[in-house]
């Protein structure tokens, strides 16, 4: 049993805290336990996707017109976007992103006349087995005619690196059907994958055996956490099982985007390339 045990089991736990403790456990130590508490660095990708979601969800709540989205994007973008893109040898990364915001903001149209919003940045809490969990629906709908639920997460993604890479933001959504229902009574029929720069929607049918294994899914990653002794990086982690040494893990970590250009504690992680190592407090020189 760890230290944190009862800490953990008692905290509320999201879908975003529960993989960070499945994925990087070194991670989730100094972002979340770790005393005193460390500032979190910040991401220019984390600022862009929060500014466009807080911009669909005024079109979403009514706010907001769809076709005033152009207007918006383009007076607001520099004043809200401030945060240094990191160097890409193969495209420019402001550049890039930049573009396909403006073109999605383009051609938005809003919600079809088909479907109703019901809820929006809609707020899930839920006890299960035991643990208090919170979730954040993007954007909960309706189709009119068929009556049917969907559930749409907005990613700031272009496109998937692979179908796995799709299965696992899926299963996130899968999650908050198994929060939808025990809150509503209901089993969302769809998730929705809106890549907006991409301008593309990934829509899957949706059963209840999904979200029950992304639930189950979600539980044990939990559980896991709440009896984890030694707080292992995700590269360590991955040498281990494949009879690697620790100088190898490190080499891989510092050449891992994510660990060196969007973890929120990379700065603090000497697995990071971003790493800043404390300085030393200087000892006071004896009196005498």
């Amino acid at each position: 049993m760890s230290e944190f045990t009862e800490k953990l089991k008692n905290r509320v736990w999201s879908w975003s805290s529960a993989a960070q403790a499945h994925e990087c456990p070194y991670g989730f130590y100094l972002q979340r336990l770790a005393e005193p508490r460390i500032k979190q660095d910040e991401n220019v990708f984390a600022q862009y996707g929060s500014q466009m979601h807080e911009w669909l969800e005024l079109v979403f709540k009514g706010i907001m017109q769809p076709e005033e989205l152009l207007e918006l994007y383009l007076t607001d973008y520099e004043s809200k976007i401030t945060l240094k893109w990191p160097f890409n040898r193969y495209v420019d990364l402001e550049k890039s992103y930049y573009e396909d915001g403006l073109a999605f903001a383009r051609h938005f149209k809003g919600l079809s006349p088909n479907y109703e919003v019901i809820g929006v940045e809609l707020e899930m809490k839920a006890e299960i087995e035991g643990y208090k969990v919170i979730g954040y629906i993007d954007l909960l709908v309706k189709n009119k005619k068929t009556g049917e639920y969907i559930i749409v997460d907005h990613k700031s993604k272009k496109k998937f690196a692979s179908k796995a890479e799709e299965k696992k933001y899926r299963k996130q959504l899968e999650f908050y059907g198994y929060l939808v229902h025990e809150k509503m009574g209901v089993w969302p029929a769809y998730t929705d994958l809106d890549l907006f720069r991409g301008q593309k929607h990934y829509i899957e049918p949706c059963t209840a055996e999904d979200c029950i294994a992304a639930k189950d899914y979600f539980i044990e990653s939990v559980k896991t956490a709440c009896e984890t002794e030694e707080w292992l990086d995700k590269h360590s982690i991955k040498a281990r099982e494949n009879f690697k040494s620790a100088k190898d893990a490190k080499k891989a970590g510092k050449a891992d985007f994510f660990c060196t250009e969007i973890c929120s504690v990379r700065s603090h992680c000497p697995m990071s390339s971003a790493y800043v190592k404390p300085k030393k407090e200087k000892k006071s020189k004896k009196a005498g």
